[in-house]
């Protein structure tokens, strides 16, 4: 029994790979600049001790899960005044906002927000090893997940999306593992239902995730009565809402704020957000589905698509293997995708919620294709692939942190100079701005540098100068390439102010969108 007991805590060894890399690469990073919506995640806490301790955020246009974090991370602070100034009491409230307005302060919530979020990887992990009692499938699965740039640079920020993706990680093997013990996995449908309750109240947006729980506690019992059915269910659903309100229970306390922040963000959404308005429906949902099979995966986009593929195949083979978990694992995600396909907003991190989802899935198309395979050799040649695509995932990761731990230096010029001389039959436009950050002036990038735009094939400016304001978002392959801090995908975020960056774009699209060349 000794020996057992081992070898199940060895097979939780892999996990640290992608899980310490990616938190490890998420700090390295954490220091990217500015982004536009933390200061709504900080605005709760300031409201809060400027109205005196009250524990509420005095603002609902998300639910109150990113509020409770940044108030935990005052808290080393609130520690710190007394011990270090003998503060006042009635002064440690302007000691407190001060803190709030420190960068030190920004730099903890966001690593906050990282540490929480990883957590992600480590549900998914748990799930396919005990699901599908494989550490190779659950290891596959983990890697898809943490070692997605996509993923990752979305963890560093403040905001409540890698957070909302964790609980709703969670609340999926919570879901599953209940389903694979019926008829004694009423405890664990419980346990999904209150997290599927702290899933929403991260954002509202998530609540097609209580459907499949409340679907699986109706099939737990087959051959119960409808009475007893509906009476579980019902009881269930009011642990779910129950959750919701231990997080937000400014919906019951500030009932007139509540309904006026969440009509303004229905509105919102319905409406249009600048550069992230699409048509809503079939437009809308062509592009979620782009961003999940060409990018999310991977920044190599054949490789994107491929790991995309599997999570397809998974799903079929899921749908073989019993039809019924299929409907409720893959219930939240098309519902998700459908719902967000409605709305005239796309923001792609709101699509990171069903990463683990597709991580899962992919895993075991992946054992599924692989076992179908004729002989060794090809078996042994898949597996390499994987390996390699990892591989090259978790390059693209240490490189993306590196840059920005040396953003502000002259990094990025020798990269556009490799970048340039690697093709010398493509000729280059650049602009007077970029061309003053490089020693020699443009010339020195190389013989393929012409002074007129008409001649040129790309274009190279600062994206913060040439690209315009209505430049539209959520446009695949928009920029050739980019260089600079990697904190962002500028083809999806293409409004980013937190840096500056040097893009290269071709010149057939630069004069569609009226980029501005001096």
């Amino acid at each position: 029994m000794a020996v057992h007991r081992r070898w199940r805590l060895a097979r939780l060894l892999p996990l640290l790979l992608p899980l310490l890399l990616l938190e490890w690469t998420g700090l390295v990073g954490i220091d990217y600049g500015s982004h536009w919506d933390e200061q709504a995640t900080i605005s709760g806490a300031r409201a809060s001790i400027e109205q005196g301790g009250t524990l509420l955020p005095f603002s609902y246009t998300w639910p109150s899960m990113a509020y409770w974090l940044a108030m935990a991370a005052v808290v080393p602070d609130a520690q710190a005044i007394p011990m270090s100034m003998g503060a006042p009491v009635h002064d440690l409230k302007g000691r407190l906002l001060a803190a709030l307005a420190t960068h030190a302060y920004l730099l903890r919530l966001r690593a906050l927000f990282l540490s929480v979020s990883v957590f992600a990887v480590v549900w998914v992990y748990l799930l396919v090893l005990c699901w599908r009692r494989s550490w190779v499938q659950a290891l596959l699965a983990a890697s898809l997940l943490a070692l997605s740039w996509e993923v990752a640079y979305h963890l560093r920020f403040a905001v409540p999306d890698g957070v909302m993706m964790q609980w709703a990680a969670l609340t999926l093997l919570l879901l599953v593992t209940g389903e694979l013990r019926r008829p004694h996995g009423w405890p664990w449908l419980i346990g999904a239902a209150l997290t599927a309750g702290f899933t929403v109240s991260t954002k509202y947006s998530a609540w097609p995730l209580v459907l499949p729980v409340l679907a699986a506690v109706w099939l737990a019992e087959d051959g119960a009565g409808s009475e007893r059915r509906f009476r579980r269910v019902l009881g269930t659903g009011l642990v779910a809402i129950g959750g919701y309100l231990l997080i937000t229970p400014g919906t019951l306390m500030q009932p007139v704020l509540f309904l006026v922040d969440v009509r303004w963000q229905i509105h919102h959404y319905a409406s249009g957000h600048g550069v992230y308005t699409v048509a809503a429906g079939p437009p809308h949902l062509a592009r979620q589905l782009l961003y999940l099979s060409a990018v999310l995966f991977s920044r190599n986009a054949v490789i994107a698509a491929a790991l995309f593929a599997l999570a397809v195949a998974g799903a079929v083979a899921l749908w073989h293997e019993s039809r019924r978990l299929a409907l409720l694992v893959l219930a939240f995600p098309v519902t998700y995708v459908l719902y967000l396909a409605c709305q005239r907003v796309m923001i792609v991190r709101n699509l990171l919620v069903v990463a683990p989802w597709l991580a899962v899935l992919a895993a075991i198309g992946a054992a599924a294709l692989t076992a179908r395979l004729p002989g060794r050799a090809l078996k042994a040649g898949a597996a390499v692939a994987l390996v390699a695509a990892m591989g090259f995932n978790a390059v693209q990761l240490v490189q993306a942190a590196h840059s920005i731990e040396v953003r502000g230096t002259d990094a990025a010029i020798g990269e556009l100079e490799a970048y340039v001389r690697e093709r010398p039959s493509t000729h280059f436009f650049v602009t007077a701005q970029v061309a003053s950050r490089i020693p020699g002036g443009a010339a020195a990038l190389g013989a393929n540098i012409v002074s007129d735009p008409a001649s040129a094939d790309a274009a190279v400016f600062n994206a913060l100068e040439g690209l315009p304001k209505d430049t539209p978002a959520n446009s695949f392959r928009l920029l050739q390439r980019w260089f600079g801090p990697q904190e962002i995908n500028l083809d999806y975020y293409p409004d980013w102010t937190g840096n500056d960056h040097i893009v290269v774009m071709s010149m057939t699209r630069a004069r569609r969108l009226g980029v501005r060349l001096q």
